[in-house]
């Protein structure tokens, strides 16, 4: 049976690791927020104009419940990214799992309006696809433009 010192073992996890600047969130959460927010205006003014059967009266696509929602569950998503990356020996991926976790899950309120009489399959289709709008405008900037270069030497 083989002994590694704590040295040995921890360069033999060098590879598997992955590190984010923290620092950068600062500017990149705040930019995550307002991309997803401004994404999720032009999806559902799009969503609004070619899907057919979406009532015009259907609270959960006007403009400020959708804005408010955004901002609300972007912030939020910008918060587990620090915690994932605070945590986490792997922080990207876990936060690619906790995310794509976390977009399935936010689609069954959406199922669920379809017990509304005012909903339709159209209304929550768009909305549904507002969610992954939002996912994919607040995944990639946290997981592309907070990774930390690769500055520490990998022994084997």
């Amino acid at each position: 049976m083989a002994v590694m010192s704590t040295g040995q073992a921890r360069m033999a996890w060098v590879d598997g690791i992955e590190r984010v600047a923290l620092r950068r969130l600062l500017w990149v959460g705040p930019m995550a927020v307002g991309a997803a927010t401004v994404a999720n205006e032009a999806a559902r003014r799009l969503l609004l104009a070619l899907v057919p059967g979406v009532p015009s009266d259907f609270v959960a696509l006007e403009a400020s419940a959708v804005a408010m929602m955004t901002v609300i569950f972007t912030i939020a998503a910008v918060a587990v990214f620090a915690a994932v990356a605070k945590l986490s020996i792997q922080p990207i991926r876990a936060y690619q799992i906790v995310s794509a976790v976390a977009l399935v899950l936010s689609l069954f309120p959406d199922v669920m309006l379809l017990n509304d009489p005012t909903a339709t399959v159209g209304a929550v289709g768009a909305l549904m696809t507002l969610h992954a709008v939002a996912a994919v405008a607040v995944v990639w900037p946290l997981c592309t433009l907070t990774r930390e270069a690769r500055s520490w030497p990998v022994r084997h």
